[in-house]
């Protein structure tokens, strides 16, 4: 008799997981005000900037520069820092393509770098070999919320004389070594999309300790305003890159609540960390030092391949899903096999050989370490899974136990 939920069985879980996002009457009572107000567009209104301060004051940062997304937060952050045509921006083989499209806004060049698979964070023992002339940033990305290890990053950008963006993306809260993500760099980049911590659908965030680099990313995006000067004067190449009103007042409510929910996550992580230590066929991440802590946007753990005679990742995700366990493989492609890489001029109708000529042939680019990661070993559960009670996470634990014990049935 077969015993996998995949070959015709009982699945072992048949309850939803908590559902994303939360809301209740003063999310609301937040979006009515502004409803009412007549004031929806963050240049008349006050729910942005209110925001823009109490994000920025919640991660010790000095100043906060609300934008549409993460993506436009990170190509603007990169263009208020002075990152522009023919530089050359570091970061790891394993992100989101917003990461790297950001860098090409700019009209920089991506440059990858393997991960280390303990941490899924850029590997820093590899940064230095690929600082060239035209280096000038290190885009960390703090991935699943885990902080990279800035103080090596700090450190060979203080050798090279780099600037440092944090991809911040997932990482709300995060801390290395006791300090907040997106104050350990020269900006920080955050995202509001819906599946983040916390959201109002689309949005983003830059923070800075630095004042110019604020006032220049505040005018970036507000096409390129200046706060003392005439509404229809533009005194450099900005766009409208604004958040709404409505966005300020939904994220005040939900960064009021992100500490309570972020208290359960950070709990439910621990908790499945140890149970799925116990397992065979699965590993998880080294511990995060005590200092440091996650915002537990993702729980990544790892698929123990030498345990699982011969049987490939896609095959066991299917199983565990048809478990009733929410198992993600993760991304589908490292970063830079994203096929808008492989074609000429990044799919566009543009000539971009001048700014653009010296860019590896990314059909014969790898890294390993990333590889393994994307193809066969690194599997997620989002941040809503870490919202459920442990009876809940007991289920999901032994679904991933029960594949690995008749994984002869998916051969």
């Amino acid at each position: 008799m077969k015993r996998l939920a995949i070959n015709g069985s009982q699945p072992i879980n048949t309850k939803s997981f908590p559902a994303w996002p939360r809301y209740d009457q003063s999310e609301q009572q937040a979006l009515l005000k502004v409803l009412q107000s007549g004031q929806w567009g963050a240049t008349k209104g006050n729910e942005v900037k209110e925001f823009e301060q109490q994000f920025a004051d919640f991660h010790q940062a000095k100043f906060g520069i609300a934008t549409t997304s993460g993506t436009t937060a990170l190509s603007i952050a990169l263009r208020a820092s002075g990152i522009g045509p023919g530089d050359e921006v570091i970061l790891p083989g394993y992100t989101f393509v917003a990461s790297a499209t950001s860098i090409l806004d700019a009209l920089a060049k991506p440059v990858f770098v393997d991960i280390d698979l303990d941490s899924f964070n850029i590997d820093t023992s590899k940064i230095e070999a690929s600082i060239t002339k035209q280096t000038k940033a290190i885009m960390p990305v703090h991935f699943g919320g885990r902080p990279a290890d800035m103080d090596k990053i700090n450190m060979l950008a203080q050798k090279y004389n780099l600037t440092v963006i944090e991809d911040a993306c997932q990482a709300w809260g995060s801390k290395f070594n006791g300090k907040y993500s997106g104050s350990l760099g020269t900006a920080g980049c955050y995202s509001f999309q819906s599946s983040k911590n916390i959201t109002a659908g689309e949005g983003g965030m830059i923070l800075t300790n630095n004042e110019k680099i604020a006032d220049l990313a505040r005018s970036i995006s507000n096409c390129g305003r200046n706060p003392d000067g005439l509404w229809y004067a533009h005194y450099l190449w900005g766009g409208n890159y604004r958040m709404t009103e409505f966005q300020g007042a939904l994220l005040q409510v939900q960064l009021s609540r992100y500490t309570e929910l972020h208290e359960k996550r950070e709990l439910a992580a621990d908790y499945l960390d140890q149970a799925i230590r116990q397992l065979e066929g699965y590993n998880t991440l080294s511990p995060i030092p005590s200092s440091s802590r996650s915002s537990w946007h993702i729980f990544v753990f790892k698929l123990d391949l030498e345990k699982w005679d011969g049987i490939g990742k896609n095959k066991i995700i299917e199983a565990i899903r048809a478990e009733g366990i929410p198992i993600s493989p993760g991304y589908s492609l490292p970063v830079y096999q994203q096929p808008l890489f492989k074609v000429k001029n990044f799919g566009l109708d543009h000539d971009f050989s001048r700014i653009f000529n010296d860019l590896p042939d990314f059909e014969k680019f790898h890294l390993p370490c990333t590889e393994q990661a994307v193809f066969h070993q690194g599997l997620w559960l989002t941040q809503n899974i870490m919202l459920a009670e442990n009876q809940q996470l007991d289920v999901l634990v032994d679904g991933l136990a029960k594949v690995y014990q008749f994984r002869e049935e998916l051969k």
